[in-house]
């Protein structure tokens, strides 16, 4: 059989200042648009109520247009989509979410369960990421049955294609950018 390989279960983008790389989302100006001006600003998805709301402030008096009150957002990076007018407590459940998990996890998961999922079930579905399902089942075996990593015995003698389609009943993946995949139980 292959290696055993696990992915860190938090393989965070850190920046240069070592505080998490945030999705994000553009805020448009409306008066501004309105007009046929482009006038916004990309923020890191908000983790408050007050910060989001922040934000939106610091739009409206940057604009140059008379009349300046209501945002939109008009893009997001990352794949979460909320809309123009998110539930502003969503995009800030959201944001949490992204705090804790990879943005691909917190995507697939949303993907999976639909865009209103329980984000606060995510850690207790997520395992991990790994390079194949035959990997997953067989850090899975280690791990369940305490065998040590790499054993000539009984791990050279399971048939793990056919172990780990059995596994996989109880457990959905999701592709990730990089080529791996991300492991969730299915509850």
């Amino acid at each position: 059989p292959g290696r055993i390989i696990q992915h860190s279960t938090n393989s965070t983008s850190i920046n240069m200042k070592g505080q998490k790389n945030m999705p994000k989302y553009y805020i448009a100006c409306l008066a501004s648009y309105n007009s046929g001006i482009l006038h916004g600003k990309w923020f890191d998805w908000a983790t408050s109520d007050d910060e989001y709301y922040k934000q939106c402030k610091e739009v409206i008096d940057s604009s140059k247009c008379f009349g300046a009150e209501e945002t939109a957002i008009h893009d997001y990076d990352g794949g979460v989509n909320l809309g123009e007018y998110p539930d502003v407590e969503r995009l800030v459940e959201v944001g949490c979410a992204f705090l804790e998990n990879d943005e691909d996890v917190v995507k697939a998961y949303l993907d999976n369960h639909g865009q209103d999922a329980d984000l606060d079930s995510i850690s207790d579905a997520y395992v991990g990421n790994y390079d194949t399902e035959e990997d997953f089942a067989m850090s899975w075996a280690v791990e369940c049955l305490g065998y040590e990593e790499n054993p000539t015995w009984p791990m050279n003698n399971i048939d793990w294609e056919g172990a780990t389609k059995e596994l996989m009943y109880d457990f959905w993946t999701a592709k990730k950018d990089d080529g791996t995949i991300s492991v969730f139980h299915n509850n």
